[in-house]
């Protein structure tokens, strides 16, 4: 079956509660792990994947909020990026 979910996951950015709820419910989904260095002059990508999964989110939520889940639907895509509104989608 394909995916019906991508989240975009940031280690530490609040996401890991939405990854373990599709684990949990064994829900088929991609995770695009944008990796991320902060420092006082800024946020630095740690690769050059990180930065094309970014650029990808904010197509998809141009606020950039972690957790992004981007919900596949026929042709459509919904993007979703509030924590509870994601454990309450299906």
């Amino acid at each position: 079956m394909d995916p019906t979910y991508t989240l975009y996951h940031g280690s530490g950015m609040g996401s890991t509660f939405t990854l373990a709820l599709l684990h949990l419910f064994d829900i088929p989904h991609v995770v695009k792990e944008i990796k991320l260095d902060f420092s006082p002059t800024g946020i630095a990508f740690k690769d050059e994947q990180s930065r094309a999964y970014y650029a990808e989110m904010k197509n998809h939520n141009p606020l950039a909020q972690f957790p992004t889940l981007v919900k596949h639907e026929d042709n459509d895509k919904v993007a979703l990026s509030e924590t509870a509104a994601i454990a309450l989608c299906q």
